[in-house]
């Protein structure tokens, strides 16, 4: 499966310039990353100075991540619930797992969050006020 856009991997707010989404996932980096919209002294544009760049930083935020300084592991017990911002949150699974497991997943998309968040957290004429 490929994406239909090209998006960053780091994603900033364009208001406030903060981070606002991390797309990373190994494991299925796929060939969508456009880099011909970068300025190279490539003469064909297709971005062959930069890659090697790229790869190079990738291969090093891998790093990063996986410095156990940044990483916190807990093991959920049945019945326990996990609810986390996919966007604001990297995670995985450990491969080393043994014994049996079972996973529902689902997204909450992040417009219907917020609204309802608001809604749940304003009262109704400070909310239309503020529109």
């Amino acid at each position: 499966m490929e994406p239909n856009t090209s998006r960053s991997i780091i994603e900033l707010n364009p208001v406030t310039n903060e981070v606002e989404m991390i797309r990373w996932n190994t494991s299925d980096r796929s060939s969508f990353m456009n880099f011909s919209n970068l300025s190279t002294n490539d003469d064909n544009g297709d971005g062959g100075e930069v890659l090697p760049l790229f790869y190079k930083a990738m291969f090093k935020f891998h790093e990063i991540l996986e410095f156990p300084k940044y990483e916190f592991w807990y093991k959920l017990k049945p019945g326990q619930c996990l609810i986390f911002d996919n966007w604001r949150l990297l995670h995985s699974r450990k491969t080393s797992f043994t014994g049996e497991r079972r996973m529902c997943g689902a997204y909450i998309n992040r417009d219907d969050f917020i609204s309802r968040l608001k809604t749940l957290n304003i009262k109704r004429d400070d909310l239309l006020n503020s529109l």
